[in-house]
């Protein structure tokens, strides 16, 4: 990853309390922080090529729409073909927030 100009990769194992986390697979999950990614279909070839990875996060051209859900209860719909960007009220006029859970 550093010959991909990554530098300073933050790497935590996800814990489940105090035990690392194990997937229904029996693999551990390690999440990698490091900054803006540059070119993620370059990052998940070369993380998928380190030995013992059996999966990324990253999911490069797999979906056509990413939807997001705000505080305020509006949803951002971006469209991978560059379309305009959607805002809706999803629960319409009842005033019902979807999302109040959520700390802004």
């Amino acid at each position: 990853l550093v010959a991909q100009g990554y530098q300073g990769i933050e790497i935590t194992c996800r814990m489940a309390g105090d035990a690392p986390f194990v997937t229904d697979e029996g693999n551990f999950i390690l999440d990698l922080h490091m900054g803006q990614i540059a070119d993620a279909k370059a990052l998940a070839s070369a993380i998928n090529q380190i030995p013992g990875v059996v999966e990324n996060g990253l999911f490069i051209d797999i979906c056509s729409a990413v939807v997001v859900g705000n505080a305020d209860g509006s949803v951002r719909m971006e469209l991978k073909s560059g379309a305009d960007t959607e805002v809706r009220q999803m629960m319409g006029d009842t005033n019902e927030n979807l999302f109040s859970d959520i700390e802004s």
